[in-house]
């Protein structure tokens, strides 16, 4: 028999598993604030089993969903954050879109498996060159809808009907000021994604349907500050902060939107709600190429009279010891001889210069919580491509990392990207519909994204990846 399910079909064997990904949801609003404004949410948790979810390194969405999806940690898949390094040259970097992940994920084991999947919007799908059996919309790194966003693309228009008439694949622009712009677009980009969900779900046939929804990750970069007492920017109360319950009800539409969903899915289906890593407020941006250009490491021909780039910079590089990628953590790369182009360290002094890094920049005095820095090989099963010399989360992840050059001060309170209220947390999510078998019903602690996939799998009964940094270590009582 062909394990294919459909709501409608009374043969289900094996049943099927529904994951639905909440990019950014930190169990502090889901499990404890909110929580009473989410009544399917919490019937979720009351039947099954939830808990925080231990997220990766970095815990970023490229590359945690994949990480999640394949069980390779970030070293194994050779992928550090949205834009890696190329070749060892100083310039070189690439946007990590779907062919970057030469791993399989769960729809790859399933569509080999002979089995039917249903995925929309996972990030690093586009652009969808290894299709799954089944339907396919791709993420938010897809550019526009010119390009091919879905498989088959025949179902664009079906689906983009079922989306009250656009299906939108992101937010345009969430780094703003236009607050009340954005609120709109979020919420109405999530509703429509979550009808177009809903109606395939219920209308087409699936083994695994897997959906992530990018609205709450928008959220809270655009609006935690609106709601966050301890927020270094929070307005206060009463009419100076007209968006002081915005995640709030947000979060209580979302729980109507995932109530519907919910509805159209087989009674017996495994159903997970899961998110890649939590939120926390941003108390501000360490300008580490700032930092490293008055440490000496890094040095200009000529520094800028306003913040710039450090691509639109004379880097005068036989002289450099080292520089950094920005975002929500640091990538810090050494400039070793023999290996980058001008390289200056010897490579007898490499892990000289990472201890003096370590500690120089552990020593960044940070509140509410001290920098962390780890050498790759200390965190990942192995280092694929071209991984970063040293990952610094400066304030174990309460401040980013800025990377442009030409600010008055090392701490800064503006974003070089845009408005940004929130960085990544270490937990995310983790809500099963059933219980797990040790643990049984209710809270459970010790959980990790990585686990998560490679569980998935073994609970489907298909084989596990060999090498995976992953274990199937979730396993769900029966019934």
């Amino acid at each position: 028999r062909e394990p294919t399910h459909h709501t409608g079909s009374r043969l289900r064997m094996p049943p099927p598993i529904a994951i639905i990904g909440l990019d950014c949801a930190p169990p502090r609003l889901v499990f404890d604030e909110f929580r009473g404004e989410m009544p399917h949410l919490s019937g979720l948790m009351a039947s099954g089993s939830f808990g925080p979810l231990g997220s990766c390194h970095p815990p970023i969405t490229v590359p945690a969903w994949s990480c999640l999806a394949s069980g390779y940690d970030a070293g194994q898949l050779g992928i550090y954050g949205f834009r890696n390094r190329t070749s060892r040259g100083y310039e070189e970097m690439s946007i990590a879109f779907s062919p970057a992940v030469q791993k399989p994920r769960l729809w790859d084991h399933f569509t080999a498996a002979g089995r039917t999947c249903l995925c929309l919007g996972v990030p690093q799908t586009f652009p969808i060159e290894r299709p799954p059996r089944g339907i396919m919309v791709a993420d938010f790194l897809t550019p526009d809808k010119t390009a091919a966003w879905v498989h088959p693309p025949e179902l664009a228009a079906e689906i983009d009907r079922a989306a009250d008439g656009d299906y939108p694949l992101d937010v345009r622009d969430f780094r703003t000021d236009d607050k009340a712009r954005l609120w709109h677009e979020i919420r109405d980009g999530t509703r429509r994604r979550f009808q177009a969900a809903t109606h395939l779900a219920a209308r087409h046939p699936w083994d695994l349907f897997f959906m992530v929804e990018m609205g709450t990750d928008r959220l809270h970069h655009g609006f935690w500050h609106f709601g966050d007492p301890v927020h270094p920017r929070f307005p206060g109360e009463g009419s100076q902060n007209p968006f002081r319950h915005a995640m709030r009800d947000y979060y209580r539409e979302l729980d109507g939107h995932l109530g519907r969903l919910l509805a159209v899915l087989p009674r017996e289906a495994l159903v997970l709600v899961v998110s890649d890593h939590g939120a926390r407020a941003m108390h501000g941006g360490v300008a580490v190429n700032q930092w490293l250009v008055r440490q000496g490491y890094l040095v200009l021909r000529e520094c800028p009279s306003q913040p710039a780039p450090l691509a639109k910079l004379k880097v005068d590089w036989e002289k450099t010891i080292a520089w950094s990628e920005g975002g929500y953590y640091a990538r810090v790369f050494l400039n070793v001889a023999g290996r980058e182009p001008q390289g200056r360290i010897p490579p007898a002094d490499y892990e000289r210069w990472r201890d003096r890094l370590i500690t120089e920049l552990e020593g960044i005095p940070l509140q509410p919580e001290p920098t962390r820095v780890y050498r790759p090989e200390a965190i990942f099963h192995e280092c694929r491509n071209i991984a970063p010399d040293l990952l610094c989360y400066f304030g174990n992840l309460s401040w980013r990392s800025v990377g442009t050059v030409g600010w008055p001060e090392i701490f800064v309170h503006e974003n070089d990207t845009g408005p940004d209220e929130a960085n990544h947390d270490w937990e995310g999510i983790f809500i099963s519909n059933r219980p797990l078998q040790a643990a049984g019903r209710g809270r459970v602690e010790g959980l990790r994204l990585m686990d998560v996939g490679v569980s998935i799998l073994n609970h489907a009964g298909l084989p596990v990846p060999e090498g995976s940094a992953g274990r199937p270590s979730i396993v769900w009582q029966h019934g």
